[in-house]
């Protein structure tokens, strides 16, 4: 049972995630086919090895999940902050308020914007003109 044996492997990626045993975290992760749930799992692993560019790779894939993508770009701004890229961070925060007005995640980019870079932009399409 291909369900089964997928819940088995994210389960014991948990174990090993919350032991701190990352890089084998995300191998089993890899082995799954619960998507986008086991690249989120991934992409958390590599941003806390300091793989940047690889969480990154990962959330963009995240991010083709209509459902996951606010999000996605969401914690894309955030890697890239992480990783001491001020500008890409930026552009990332500004394309969820752009691509997402009326979305949670949007508001949170606009806040994080707003504090931490001073960026003040006014979040387009919000409400019906």
């Amino acid at each position: 049972d291909t369900m089964a044996s997928n819940r088995w492997r994210y389960a014991i990626g948990e174990t090993y995630r919350e032991a701190g045993l990352l890089k084998e975290a995300i191998g089993q992760y890899r082995q799954c086919d619960n998507f986008p749930e086991q690249y989120k799992m991934m992409a958390w692993c590599h941003r806390h090895l300091k793989q940047y560019n690889e969480a990154v790779v990962l959330y963009n894939q995240v991010a083709t999940d209509a459902a996951s993508a606010p999000w996605a770009l969401l914690q894309i701004g955030y890697t890239r902050e992480e990783a001491g890229q001020s500008e890409e961070a930026i552009k990332a925060f500004q394309q969820v308020c752009k691509k997402f007005p009326t979305d949670g995640h949007a508001s949170t980019a606009h806040t994080h914007l707003n504090n931490k870079y001073k960026i003040f932009l006014t979040l387009g399409g919000a409400k019906d003109e």
